[in-house]
């Protein structure tokens, strides 16, 4: 299912797996678009003053993140979200739920200059739904 680095004794994917909150939200496509895209060209870290000292972080591949966010589902799979668009991009909606599970964001790949409006979300998704974003969006 694609590759995740795990240098921390947490591991995210356990605790979005675990958090009622979250499983509720991915159901929604727009929510689980944002997770895709924030799983994706980012690493994060715990709060534990350990795992900051050693610097050590979580992150995923593109495909990974897919099959992550396909698996919290419970539905479909990596191909459902693999290149979806907005890679890197950590919505807010994400930074908080994140934040919570005691998880930031220490690198993203956010687009610049470039605000993504809500409606985007979950729109389209997986690699067909790339290619018709890029023609709504040439159409706005």
């Amino acid at each position: 299912m694609g590759r995740t680095k795990l240098n921390t004794e947490r591991n995210l994917v356990k605790e979005l797996a675990q958090d009622p909150d979250v499983l509720h939200r991915v159901k929604d496509n727009a929510y689980a678009h944002k997770l895709y895209a924030a799983l994706c060209n980012t690493e994060w870290q715990t709060d534990d003053v350990l795992d900051i000292l050693k610097d050590a972080t979580w992150s995923a591949s593109w495909r990974a993140a897919g099959g992550i966010v396909a698996d919290l589902r419970g539905e479909g799979d990596y191909l459902d979200w693999y290149c979806s668009g907005m890679e890197g991009y950590v919505h807010e909606d994400i930074r908080q739920d994140f934040k919570r599970l005691g998880w930031v964001c220490v690198e993203e790949d956010a687009p610049i200059g470039e605000e993504i409006k809500e409606n985007r979300w979950g729109m389209s998704t997986g690699i067909a739904g790339a290619f018709s974003f890029h023609r709504f969006k040439k159409n706005e």
